[in-house]
């Protein structure tokens, strides 16, 4: 209910000060209360009674089984001027992929469309490739999880640990120009998180594999 969204949006400000917040419609037909998708919380009014700072909406490079593609960038679009009318800043974070084309691809029909959020982009942490393809189908990601799959084939074992090298190599090797709305990264640690600290720290330290990213960012 909206009272009970009220309650949970009032804590989440007072108990744990928390300042921004992503919201996403999850993969239910049917919605179980008044709102039915992510935009009803936004037109609610609450996120700004409640002084948060900043939103974060998914984005699916590679689609999503219950979105229509087209109608998922007019829906950015209408996020874009929700934020401009309300003054709330927005930034989509995305699904991972296993293949940086997809996503090339999707910020490709982002700038043609006229959407200008901010992205970041989603990667999966280090796993062994079966983890990698159970998340896969969990989470519904699409073409690139042959590459997943491929991983396997290649390394005749199940228990190679991968990172995301491959999608992070393909990106910083992309025209700046392609990879200009992406701000931030969010490592998703899939094969736990000493695991992703790990990754994250060799990466740090040999700069070599970093993706793009604006000045003043970098990885969540």
């Amino acid at each position: 209910s909206k009272d009970a969204l009220a309650d949970f949006l009032a804590r989440l400000r007072g108990e744990a000060d928390v300042t921004s917040l992503l919201l996403i419609a999850g993969d239910v037909l049917a919605a179980k209360g008044p709102f039915k998708a992510s935009r009803d919380i936004a037109e609610s009014g609450l996120i700004e009674q409640h002084g948060f700072a900043r939103v974060s909406v998914a984005g699916h490079p590679e689609g999503h089984p219950y979105l229509d593609p087209t109608g998922v960038l007019k829906l950015l679009l209408d996020w874009q001027d929700w934020s401009d009318r309300r003054g709330v800043p927005i930034n989509i974070i995305t699904q991972f992929c296993f293949e940086s084309a997809p996503i090339l691809d999707w910020l490709w029909q982002l700038r043609a469309h006229g959407v200008l959020l901010p992205v970041t982009i989603g990667l999966a942490g280090p796993a062994t490739p079966a983890t990698l393809v159970k998340f896969a189908l969990r989470c519904g990601v699409g073409n690139s999880l042959r590459a997943a799959r491929n991983r396997i084939g290649r390394y005749g074992r199940l228990m190679t640990e991968t990172g995301p090298d491959e999608v992070a190599c393909g990106l910083a090797d992309a025209p700046p120009a392609d990879t200009q709305a992406i701000t931030g990264f969010h490592l998703f640690p899939f094969g736990g998180l000493r695991k992703a600290a790990r990754w994250l720290r060799d990466d740090k330290a040999d700069g070599t594999r970093a993706p793009p990213a604006g000045p003043g960012t970098g990885k969540s």
